[in-house]
């Protein structure tokens, strides 16, 4: 196995530590059409990062294959555009955060499937720390020389270990529906208890 992979993989399971993402797709299921509605939300939020890391690792490749001086300077400039970017998301999220995170989750029963996802989107943005611990990931994979084809399956299996816990809630809904309930509420007691440290 790649070498690079395994440090993306690694760096990426610890976007399974999204409290925040994760406690919005518990509550999701209780909306109307519960488990299209998580599902939905899951898919927005894996689908951005996915999108995300398709552009990064193609973008790294290209820099990579190019010998030319604009190429050298292309890789620190995105580096820095993106930083300044992930500033003032962060500084924005922190002159706008909500006096309550209850405040901040209520009416989540009665979200659409469609607007599930692009809440699932939003929250790619809007959660920065997240944002970056999946760019750290994504960077071992845009540094190494992929093919487009191995390139494109390794940024799927970051994705996948990066979101897997996200996917849980819809996963039990759906593998074992008569247990789902109680499992749920215990991951969702685990998220609330723990989630705000």
């Amino acid at each position: 196995m790649n070498p690079a992979l395994i440090e993306a993989l690694g760096i990426a399971a610890a976007g399974n530590l999204a409290w925040a993402s994760l406690l919005i797709a518990i509550l999701l299921l209780n909306a109307p059409a519960g488990t299209w509605t998580s599902a939905a939300y899951v898919t927005g939020y894996a689908g951005s990062y996915a999108v995300i890391g398709l552009v990064g690792v193609q973008a790294g490749r290209a820099a990579a294959l190019s010998e030319t001086t604009a190429a050298s300077l292309a890789g620190p400039a995105l580096h820095t555009l993106l930083g300044l970017l992930l500033l003032v998301f962060a500084w924005r999220a922190w002159r706008h955060r909500a006096s309550s995170p209850a405040l901040l989750l209520t009416g989540l029963d009665k979200v659409s499937p469609p607007r599930a996802m692009a809440l699932g989107v939003l929250m790619t943005v809007v959660n920065v720390k997240n944002l970056g611990i999946f760019l750290a990931a994504i960077a071992p994979l845009a540094k190494s020389q992929m093919t487009v084809l191995s390139g494109t399956l390794s940024v799927a299996m970051v994705v996948a270990t990066f979101c897997a816990l996200h996917a849980s809630p819809v996963a039990l809904r759906v593998l074992a529906p008569g247990r789902a309930d109680a499992l749920v509420a215990r991951m969702r007691a685990v998220v609330e208890g723990h989630g705000q440290r």
